[in-house]
């Protein structure tokens, strides 16, 4: 096991990069690259390949030259269930952290036509913030592989649409100038990621001086679907 972990971790050390600013194709094929190296790691020390011992503390190791000292922790799995089943799925081909969003845009819209709405407000969590929301990229994508990580087209899509599916992202789609006056909104962070799901609340200010509201984020959307059954005042 020793062996196959230096294996993995010294020759592909990946940066976050792949997943900051304008995306590539990368981000797609970033999490099958790395379980190919570690199933071509783990192949070489089973065949007695060896690795540069103390991968991590050792001079010269991933602590000097990477990231600094770390304590290193896997959560144990839950008696009789395999950690496979904590993955987490996706029902639109959208970043995991809007999904929440995207069942409360699209529930709206039967409340509010999309021609009257003024901007969307969302109220999140940081992390949704941060993956898909704050940085100047998410709100002008140019390509498909930022246009699929920015909440901002992703929630203008819904809205008109009514829908996020694979043709929502081709070029002309994506260059559709009348999707930017709904991507004037304002993220509202919340201090940490939720233990589960992904708790947002939408509010859509439109003319006639009214508003919808949509989800509680103190409640988590996907699990429990208070998308489904939106707290709507005006």
């Amino acid at each position: 096991m020793a062996q196959a972990v230096s294996l993995a971790v010294i020759p592909h050390v990946p940066t976050r990069r792949t997943r900051a600013g304008s995306l590539s194709m990368w981000k797609g094929c970033a999490t099958a690259g790395a379980a190919r190296n570690g199933i071509f790691a783990a192949t070489l020390a089973a065949r007695g390949m060896t690795g540069p011992p103390e991968p991590f503390e050792g001079p010269e190791g991933i602590w000097d030259q990477v990231t600094g000292p770390f304590a290193l922790s896997i959560d144990p799995p839950e008696p009789g269930r395999y950690v496979i089943e904590r993955s987490l799925l996706k029902s639109r081909p959208a970043e995991y952290n809007a999904q929440g969003p995207l069942d409360l845009v699209i529930d709206l819209r039967s409340e509010v036509p999309h021609e009257a709405v003024e901007r969307i407000d969302v109220d999140t969590y940081w992390l949704c913030w941060s993956e898909i929301g704050h940085e100047p990229a998410k709100w002008d994508p140019q390509n498909r592989e930022t246009a699929d990580h920015s909440l901002p087209y992703l929630l203008a899509v819904g809205m008109i649409d009514g829908r996020v599916a694979l043709s929502s992202f081709t070029a002309e789609r994506i260059a559709d100038p009348a999707l930017r006056p709904l991507m004037n909104y304002r993220p509202h962070r919340r201090a940490r990621r939720p233990d589960r799901g992904v708790p947002t609340r939408d509010r859509m200010p439109h003319r006639r001086d009214a508003h919808r509201w949509a989800g509680d984020p103190a409640r988590d959307t996907r699990s429990e679907r208070a998308c489904r059954q939106p707290a709507i005042r005006r």
